[in-house]
C-alpha cells in the first residue's frame, strides 16, 4: 500500500472519530419522549454513532496493519453550540453535515481506487452514509411538515 492511501485512511479515521453524531452522543440533545419524531431522530443518531464506531474499528485495524496510527481529530469548535438543543432542531444541521461528509468520502474514495481493500472499505462506508443521509432527509421533511405547537404560558 502506498503512503498516499495510508494518509487517506488516517484522514478518514480522524474525521469520522470527530463527527457531529459522535459529538451529539455526549452533548445531550433535548428529546421530547412523548414525540415520536424526536424519538426517531434520537434513535437514528444513536444508530449512526454505532455504525461509525464499527467503521472506525475496521479503519483502525487496516491503518495499524499497514503501519499507520489511527488518531482522532478534536471536535470542530462549531459543534459546541449543539448542547441541550432540541433534537428535532438539529436535523437540518445533521443533514448538512452528512451531505458534506458524503462528499468528502467520495473524494477520499477517488484517492484509493488502486487499493482494493481500502477502496472496498470506503465504498461500503459511503453506501451506509448515503443511506443515513436519506433517512435524515426523510426525517427533516417530516419535521418541517409538523405543525408548530405553542409553548404554554404560565
Amino acid at each position: 500500500m502506498s503512503t498516499k492511501v495510508l494518509r487517506v485512511l488516517e484522514r478518514v479515521f480522524s474525521r469520522e472519530a470527530a463527527s457531529l453524531p459522535h459529538y451529539l452522543r455526549d452533548a445531550h440533545p433535548w428529546v421530547d419522549r412523548r414525540d415520536p419524531l424526536d424519538q426517531e431522530v434520537y434513535e437514528l443518531v444513536q444508530r449512526m454513532v454505532a455504525e461509525e464506531d464499527r467503521w472506525l474499528e475496521r479503519l483502525a485495524e487496516l491503518i495499524v496493519a499497514r503501519g499507520g496510527v489511527p488518531l482522532p481529530a478534536p471536535y470542530p469548535s462549531d459543534f459546541t453550540d449543539t448542547h441541550y438543543l432540541a433534537v428535532d432542531a438539529l436535523v437540518p444541521r445533521l443533514v448538512a453535515y452528512q451531505e458534506q461528509n458524503v462528499a468528502q468520502l467520495k473524494e477520499d474514495l477517488q484517492e484509493v481506487v488502486d487499493d482494493p481493500e481500502a477502496r472496498n472499505l470506503l465504498a461500503a462506508m459511503l453506501e451506509q452514509k448515503q443511506q443515513q443521509l436519506e433517512a435524515l432527509r426523510e426525517l427533516a421533511q417530516r419535521a418541517a411538515a409538523q405543525p408548530v405547537t405553542s409553548v404554554p404560558q404560565s
